[in-house]
């Protein structure tokens, strides 16, 4: 019986809380504001055990042992026998690893994140359930509660926080590929240094379950040059969207594609119907054809509208992925006889180089989950589906989000009365975040 008091006595005064609240009590007997100097006091680690809560309450106007059993509530006598069997028995169980694989630990973290793939503290704790059995053949719980001690031991290195998914794919990046990326666009950029014309062009697909496993908490170094990123493998895409936008910041007329040969009727009647073209591929994904269609009814009209106002010499430059259908032989063509230079991002990396990846079909996303749609009844799903990925593209549109996305790609602006005037690459703004192969 004793022994559990005890041990129910040792859970209570090794909480601060309980501390406080009884400390609180005696507050008037003392000229010191215990309210204020134990909550930070009793946050550090050392006194986590019993004996220096003691040693630590003492050091306050010589208070005497009476005084403290009178704060905890407990006979001098239980105190007496509290601390002898504390300093005869140790509060707390010997550690489970020592300090050498607690830094294998921390380099196994530290290589995950390099490499783009940072784990969650449930991964983590498994992983090193493994390694210990693995080097000493004995099975061991890596619970949270040790975790909570680990992170806090080591708090100033490590901690956690909420970060969003990448593709497996994206966390490998060839340094080379960047770097004539970012030469090659410098060469076009002499060529061609008109903001309206300098246009990013990509399909983003809305996934079935959109707000699933996109964000999670993770273990990320406090000083790591590499942003904190988890591999995440999307489900498959329903309808898909091909958007584009300038460097002055305006959108293009979006284009939706879809399995189905027309959008519901309701949509095509309503006030939507303008607002978008439609397309159709087996799979619901871009192909050849539905990039030739959208250069010839998107893109052509759209540059002519340009130089009707601003000059047939200019010179467009149409920036994309390296996705088959964007440079099949027919769509260089196509490209080459309107006059339109076209520029490929590097393999694995829109998610760093891409306007409409960094801010543009992010906001449209989050747009699309939180909005309601209005204008049609609850039964037409794939019209209120459209309904509300036309109302998240319109807000992602905003001149503002698009050229944030551009400078976070590593595009300077420089303006003039308004207008952008000189346009200048950053390179190193996007070499910092990454990781080479």
């Amino acid at each position: 019986m004793f022994g559990r008091f005890i041990k129910q006595m040792h859970k209570a005064v090794r909480t601060k809380y309980v501390l406080m609240e009884r400390i609180n009590q005696m507050e008037s007997q003392f000229d010191v504001n215990w309210d204020e100097r134990i909550p930070n006091d009793l946050n550090d680690p050392f006194y986590s055990s019993f004996i220096n809560q003691m040693e630590y309450l003492q050091s306050f106007h010589d208070l005497k042992v009476i005084d403290l059993c009178t704060i905890l509530r407990i006979s001098t006598k239980t105190y007496e026998k509290i601390i002898r069997h504390e300093i005869e028995n140790p509060v707390g169980r010997p550690p489970l690893i020592d300090e050498e694989v607690e830094q294998v630990f921390i380099q196994k973290i530290t290589r995950r994140q390099m490499k783009g793939d940072c784990m969650s503290p449930k991964e983590a704790r498994k992983w090193l359930e493994k390694y210990i059995f693995k080097k000493t053949h004995k099975e061991v719980s890596i619970d949270r509660e040790w975790w909570f001690r680990f992170k806090q031991k080591h708090s100033k290195l490590i901690n956690v926080f909420k970060i969003h998914s990448i593709e497996s794919k994206r966390c490998t990046i060839d340094k080379k590929d960047l770097n004539l990326y970012f030469t090659s666009l410098t060469v076009e950029l002499k060529k061609n240094c008109f903001p309206d014309l300098i246009i990013n062009m990509d399909e983003s697909g809305f996934i079935r379950r959109p707000e699933m496993n996109s964000v999670k908490n993770c273990i990320c170094l406090n000083n790591c040059p590499v942003h904190p990123t988890f591999r995440e493998e999307n489900d498959g895409n329903h309808i898909s969207v091909v958007a584009a936008v300038t460097l002055s910041g305006k959108t293009l007329k979006p284009m939706l594609i879809s399995t189905t040969e027309n959008p519901p009727l309701e949509v095509t009647n309503s006030l939507l119907g303008n607002k978008f073209i439609w397309a159709k591929s087996k799979k619901g994904y871009l192909n050849e054809k539905i990039m030739i269609f959208w250069i010839t009814q998107i893109l052509i009209p759209y540059i002519n509208s340009v130089k009707a106002i601003y000059g047939q010499d200019l010179v467009p430059l149409l920036i994309f992925d390296g996705l088959k259908a964007h440079k099949t032989d027919n769509v260089i063509q196509l490209l080459n006889d309107n006059g339109i230079r076209h520029l490929n991002y590097p393999p694995n990396c829109t998610h760093l180089v891409q306007c409409l990846d960094l801010c543009f079909f992010g906001i449209m996303k989050k747009e699309y989950k939180n909005i309601q749609a209005s204008l049609f009844p609850k039964g037409h799903k794939t019209a209120r589906k459209i309904e509300k990925i036309l109302k998240g593209i319109y807000i992602a549109g905003f001149p503002t989000n698009i050229i944030a996305g551009w400078i976070e790609a590593g595009f300077d602006l420089a303006y003039e009365n308004g207008e952008i005037s000189h346009v200048y690459i950053n390179r190193n703004k996007v070499l910092t975040k990454i990781t080479y192969s």
